[in-house]
């Protein structure tokens, strides 16, 4: 099991995998995340996040395993253009983790 980050706010906690380039156009991520929250490891009330370099519009296959997952994915398109994460990226990012862990 290979899990990139792990959060914690409160008692919620999330688990985060992180993707670039083709691997963040695929389903890898979404099965370690499956797998790490599962019963077995971390439990079904860890919150799941998969951040992606890219926009997952054309992707809606992926889009929709996640969901039915209750995996959250956080695009940051800035990252996957440029190499450098822009502030309206980092914040949307922040925000989102916040806002699914329960944060105010």
């Amino acid at each position: 099991m290979d899990i990139d980050l792990v959060v914690r706010i409160g008692n919620q906690v999330g688990i985060i995998e992180a993707k670039t380039g083709g691997k963040g156009r695929k389903k890898e991520g979404i099965d370690q995340l499956n797998t790490a929250g599962g019963r077995a490891y971390l439990g079904t009330y860890t919150k799941k996040f998969l951040i992606v370099d890219s926009s997952w519009e054309i992707l809606s296959n992926l889009s929709d395993l996640a969901k039915v997952r209750d995996i959250v994915v956080i695009e940051l398109p800035s990252y996957g253009e440029t190499k450098q994460l822009a502030d309206a990226d980092r914040e949307r990012l922040i925000q989102t983790i916040r806002t699914n862990l329960g944060a105010k």
